[in-house]
């Protein structure tokens, strides 16, 4: 037979039982209180950052625009066509006076709001800022010019035959007889008056075909 244990060792066994299984029930609520702590490392965590908008990239072309025999190409950028280098190259400052307007036919043959380049004639450099939109690239395109409503009642120049080759002008009150053989314009250089002009109104379509480049 075994030999019987002391009450102290009987204690004693006791107690390492009882230490043991402590233990073991404390293991898992460490676990239960790491994995708890998880979402609140989570929730500290710094937003992100919202991704950077795309770069607009200009669209650069090329259209065409008529102007009665005239069918220039001009540079446009984003669909936009600036008023100087249209009036660099048709010289309307100079066919036209006043406030008179311009407007842009398109393909579709819808008309843009008109502009009045006066009101920007006289800024540095002229006409700063003033242009047509909406203009497609490789696209046919019009100029519609109308004169100042103002300036429509001004006297009127006719032409009748002298009696020979010579055009005799005469204004709308033929009070003056004038002759035209002085006109500039069949020389390469746009007339100043209306008094030596055959044709006043197309002088510088006149003088471009006589050799001006559009400036003096």
């Amino acid at each position: 037979m075994a030999p019987k244990k002391k009450p102290s060792d009987v204690l004693a066994g006791a107690k390492a039982r009882a230490k043991s299984k402590g233990k073991a029930k404390a293991a898992p609520k460490a676990k239960i209180a790491a994995s708890s702590s998880e979402p609140a490392e989570q929730e500290a965590a710094p937003p992100l950052e919202p991704e950077p908008k795309p770069v607009h990239e200009p669209v650069e072309g090329k259209c065409k625009v008529r102007y009665n025999h005239y069918n220039q190409d001009f540079k446009i950028l984003d669909g936009r066509l600036m008023y100087a280098e249209v009036d660099e190259e048709y010289c309307f400052s100079i066919a036209f006076k006043g406030n008179y307007t311009v407007k842009v036919e398109y393909p579709d043959g819808s008309v843009s709001a008109p502009i009045t380049p006066a009101e920007k004639a006289e800024t540095d450099p002229p006409y700063e800022g003033l242009c047509f939109e909406g203009l497609t690239p490789d696209a046919q395109h019009k100029f519609v010019v109308e004169e100042d409503p103002a300036l429509s009642d001004a006297p009127r120049t006719v032409y009748t035959a002298s009696g020979g080759s010579t055009l005799i002008k005469r204004d709308t009150g033929g009070e003056m007889d004038e002759d035209s053989a002085s006109c500039s314009c069949v020389f390469g250089n746009p007339c100043q008056s209306a008094y030596s002009c055959k044709d006043w109104n197309n002088r510088y379509e006149v003088a471009k075909k006589n050799g001006w480049k559009g400036f003096s």
